[in-house]
């Protein structure tokens, strides 16, 4: 049978940490997922690495984390970064099936209408506030360089987010940080580090719906709460850089190859 480019996206990005995967981190950075107050997961979860929390980790059964799971890890989140975006700086605001391009810089808004497409290049973007329609595109460029999303409160992103990266390679980073909560509707898919602090009445969490797939790391202030069918997996390393702009849909096809592709768990940590 014909090897789908997708299963070999999996069993690279499998392959990069296969040798540590079952060694302890050695500070906050090194877990997949960690969260300040609690972790839950829904049935069916696949997580390559280690997943943390400085409370409870529930997850539904069945489910594989290959780096084992840590309660009450009494670890010190990061400070919150150092951001902010003025009232005066431009609105963005969009309809229906737009199609939009922004330059680096600082907004007071991004709110999206359904069905839109959001390139952005290398540079930082620092929002007001983030609110996305279902079925958005999100493309990234990191040809010349790192991406960084900032948003002052809430990022909010609808059913069916789409991320396409083009230009990584190994160390280029997309990083997203929040002064809020984090939220991502059914059928998502990110690509990047996450990171969800307190602030403005929030007390960071990200919440995520069913059938999510997760290249990168996951952090809250808060908890973090994610759907059933949950994928989270390393950055990729150089052997899968053609494969990035696959997209979402090849990737949760193929969901089953991350769960054959690990031993079955026992009961309680590996």
């Amino acid at each position: 049978m014909r090897t789908s480019p997708v299963t070999v996206f999996v069993m690279a990005a499998l392959a990069t940490v296969a040798v540590v995967a079952h060694c302890a981190p050695a500070d906050i950075a090194d877990y997949r997922v960690f969260a300040g107050s609690s972790v839950v997961f829904g049935g069916n979860a696949f997580v390559q690495g280690t997943v943390a929390s400085n409370g409870p980790v529930i997850l539904g059964s069945p489910y594989t984390i290959t780096g084992g799971w840590v309660e009450n890890a009494g670890e010190l989140l990061p400070a919150p970064g150092v951001f902010s975006a003025a009232a005066s700086d431009p609105e963005i605001s969009t309809g229906h099936d737009a199609d939009l391009s922004l330059d680096p810089g600082s907004y007071s808004s991004l709110l999206l209408g359904n069905k839109n497409t959001l390139s952005l290049t290398a540079g930082t973007y620092t929002f007001g506030w983030i609110s996305a329609g279902s079925g958005t595109s999100l493309n990234l460029d990191l040809s010349a360089g790192d991406i960084t999303l900032y948003a002052d409160s809430f990022a909010i992103w609808g059913d069916d987010l789409h991320v396409t990266v083009t230009g990584y390679q190994p160390g280029r980073r997309v990083y997203a940080e929040t002064h809020g909560d984090w939220a991502v509707g059914d059928r998502g898919f990110w690509f990047g580090d996450i990171h969800a602090t307190s602030g403005l009445g929030y007390d960071g969490s990200i919440y995520i719906g069913r059938d999510y797939c997760h290249v990168g790391s996951i952090r809250a202030a808060g908890g973090i709460y994610l759907g059933e069918n949950a994928v989270v997996v390393p950055l990729p390393a150089a052997v899968s850089l053609g494969l990035l702009g696959l997209g979402t849909v090849a990737l949760r096809r193929r969901r089953m190859a991350f769960h054959r592709a690990a031993p079955a768990p026992e009961p309680g940590q590996p």
